[in-house]
């Protein structure tokens, strides 16, 4: 019951839309295909738990994905993606969300809205701080914001107490902060260099 569109295929949108309307699974892979929208049609997939775009050339998540309320994992690496219209606060559900390599240089709000996300991959952007109100993720367990252009670190980060796994390699942070990290995650696993 796999939807899957794998590297190599030529896929058009009416192809896309045509699939879309024939598939009954929870899980959807549009990998390495070419896209640069997302068909309209993905909210007829109402069902749908997994979504994975990866390795396309989409500018933006659009607003169109706020329709996949039981969605809970997401990810769209490996595109260019510089602006989110996803409203997250309607995705309750997601527990995960993939956006490394890209170009985003803000977090949406209404990412920090979501109380139940485990893991968050916003590595290789172009992200020049974390926002204070990653605390409010606190069921948080792995976060990934290697690859950006980090000089500090919020306290506020500090106060994610399950993180199990945090990458923030390839920054710009201070010995102080590295210090820190190492410090207060000492039972997570930790990748500073």
């Amino acid at each position: 019951d796999l939807t899957d569109f794998t590297a190599g295929n030529k896929i058009n949108h009416t192809s896309i839309s045509s699939a879309l309307r024939g598939a009954n699974s929870n899980k959807l892979s549009l990998v390495d295909i070419g896209l640069d929208t997302l068909s309209t049609d993905i909210v007829k997939l109402d069902k749908l738990q997994f979504l994975d775009l990866e390795g396309n050339n989409l500018t933006a998540l659009p607003s169109t994905i706020n329709s996949l309320k039981l969605l809970k994992e997401l990810y769209a690496p490996n595109n260019q993606i510089s602006r989110i219209d996803v409203d997250f606060k309607e995705l309750k559900s997601l527990k995960v969300l993939g956006l490394g390599d890209n170009k985003l240089t803000t977090i949406p709000e209404s990412v920090f809205e979501l109380p139940d996300l485990e893991a968050l991959d916003l590595s290789n952007n172009q992200f020049t701080s974390i926002p204070a109100k990653i605390s409010q993720l606190v069921n948080l367990k792995v976060l990934s914001f290697s690859g950006n252009n980090l000089t500090s670190l919020p306290p506020e980060l500090f106060e994610l107490k399950k993180i199990k796994e945090l990458y923030l390699r390839d920054n710009k942070l201070t010995k102080e902060d590295l210090d820190k990290v190492k410090l207060v995650f000492k039972k997570a696993k930790v990748v500073i260099n």
